[in-house]
């Protein structure tokens, strides 16, 4: 806990000194989000994305602090923009899985669980997830 302290005012001092730093706000995000600061985290997140250039990694994080925070219908329109704008980035389509499953939209969830099967690499630790939720879909369907 003293660690994630002293990494999150380290990191609110980075901001603070770049505000036009789309790389410091995307590390404030994460330390936020690590230390269970979530709302603090989207908000790191959503400003990382307004920058130029925006921190290539935000948007798949500031989808998964929606998801996580159950803010459904504004991490779709964010993953969706997202995944238009970079369609080999895993974890887009891993969250719009997440999203379309909540939904209850199983055939758009299983094309999203695949799709990440298809771009993620093959050590990423939701490959698993993805193939569960994929046969888990696929009975309910």
């Amino acid at each position: 806990e003293a660690y994630l302290a002293g990494a999150r005012q380290s990191r609110a001092r980075a901001v603070e000194l770049g505000p036009d730093d789309s790389t410091a706000w995307y590390a404030y995000g994460q330390i936020l989000d690590i230390g269970g600061k979530r709302e603090q985290a989207i908000a790191a997140y959503k400003r990382s994305l307004q920058l130029v250039p925006p921190h290539p990694k935000a948007a798949g994080k500031l989808g998964k602090a929606l998801v996580d925070a159950e803010q459904w219908d504004e991490a779709e329109v964010l993953l969706t923009a997202a995944a238009r704008s970079d369609p080999n980035n895993p974890a887009t389509y891993f969250y719009l899985g997440v999203i379309y499953a909540h939904a209850k939209k199983y055939k758009l969830a299983i094309e999203m669980y695949e799709r990440f099967l298809e771009v993620a690499p093959e050590g990423d630790p939701d490959r698993g997830k993805a193939k569960k939720s994929i046969g888990d879909l696929k009975r309910k369907l």
